[in-house]
């Protein structure tokens, strides 16, 4: 009897073992997709922006209203041929879909989908105020992804668009 209740002792701590290191696997397996869906529709974001040559070439309105949250937004963007002359301005745009908890950019008519299902929140805002031309000139993205077994992931960053604020000169006390 008491070989009995020792061994029912060790296997209910090994079936508790078991699962919460099962669960833990899970929640980090989710998680990491989560980080990966943000980080991919970060890098296309910050390699676009930061290169954007004009703040006027946000459209929709975006560029009139700095410090607003929007979550959808789009610009113009001049591509090149082959021989690296200029062609023309395409429209690209960038798009939260709360149904389907994506992200879609769109360019010219060709669509591309980021974090499929993963996506709960995404919001974007500038700073640049053409009345005061006040400088460095920001952009500040949020996203939020779906809050499964705790492996929700926040992500805030800032891209500072090179050519836009390239004639600014930060002064330091060094």
């Amino acid at each position: 009897m008491v070989a009995f209740v020792l061994v029912a002792i060790v296997l209910s701590a090994g079936y508790q073992i078991f699962f919460s290191s099962y669960f833990f696997v899970r929640s980090s397996e989710e998680k990491l997709q989560n980080v990966h869906a943000v980080s991919v529709l970060l890098e296309g974001l910050r390699y676009e922006l930061s290169s954007l040559p004009d703040i006027n070439n946000l459209k929709d309105g975006f560029s009139d209203n700095p410090g607003k949250w929007v979550s959808e937004f789009s610009y113009e963007r001049q591509t090149t041929d082959e021989k690296g002359e200029q062609k023309k301005l395409v429209d690209i745009s960038y798009k939260h879909n709360p149904k389907t908890n994506e992200v879609i950019k769109t360019i010219a008519s060709t669509s591309q989908s980021f974090g499929q299902g993963r996506i709960s929140s995404f919001k974007i805002m500038h700073n640049y105020d053409a009345k005061t031309q006040k400088f460095p000139v920001y952009i500040r993205i949020m996203i939020d992804t779906i809050n499964e077994q705790k492996s929700q992931v926040h992500v805030e960053a800032t891209i500072y668009p090179r050519l836009i604020n390239k004639n600014l000169v930060l002064k330091s006390s060094m």
